[in-house]
């Protein structure tokens, strides 16, 4: 998720979706998932991991 990811998501947290697709078979077409409602940060442990560096 990109900042503006996430700053869309707080934004809009009344009418935010997040769904999470894993464990797709191709060869079935059959995945799990689940849905995140509403405020990101108020549920998931959010840690920048990108820097930009200039001089």
């Amino acid at each position: 998720m990109s900042p503006n990811d996430r700053k869309f998501a707080e934004k809009n947290a009344d009418n935010f979706y997040l769904y999470r697709v894993y464990d797709l078979v191709n060869e079935k077409g059959v995945a799990l998932f689940f849905v995140l409602e509403g405020s990101v940060t108020e549920q998931l442990v959010v840690t920048p991991i990108n820097f930009k560096i200039s001089y």
